[in-house]
């Protein structure tokens, strides 16, 4: 029997052909949640209210005028209806890394990409860095096993 794929929130409107983008508040608080970040090659079901879709991460450089970001390609005739349901990501946000509730520094801080956890001291915009392979002098943090 196959490992699980680990279920990460999309937003389904920045399906782009076969490319989902990853960027959303939404995509964040779940990575939280289940605890991740990013990385180039990993399989996940990608959902919302009410599609699901699996799909392979990757990361699109940018340029000089734009940013690089994370996200998935997927086969756009094989996302699936599912009941919608009441699954709503909670309101708080715990710490991708230890998973201290880090609500109060989002509230006061907005999108926090230079804040730290105040129990761990990782950065908070971790899941989001993008891959050490394009960018030799980031270290992208990944949670202890």
């Amino acid at each position: 029997m196959g490992t699980k794929l680990p279920r990460i929130y999309a937003d389904f409107n920045k399906l782009h052909g076969d490319t989902l983008v990853l960027t959303t508040w939404g995509t964040y608080r779940s990575l939280c949640r289940e605890r991740l970040c990013f990385s180039s090659g990993q399989r996940m079901i990608f959902f919302s209210e009410d599609l699901e879709v699996e799909g392979t991460v990757f990361y699109a450089e940018g340029s000089h005028t734009r940013p690089g970001y994370w996200a998935a390609k997927v086969i756009p005739d094989a996302i699936r209806d599912v009941p919608a349901t009441d699954e709503r990501l909670p309101r708080s946000v715990p710490c991708w890394s230890c998973g201290t509730d880090v609500t109060s520094v989002f509230e006061r801080t907005g999108f926090p990409t230079s804040e730290s956890c105040p129990s761990c001291g990782k950065p908070l915009w971790a899941p989001f860095y993008p891959p050490a392979e394009s960018h030799p002098n980031v270290t992208t943090p990944r949670p202890a096993v």
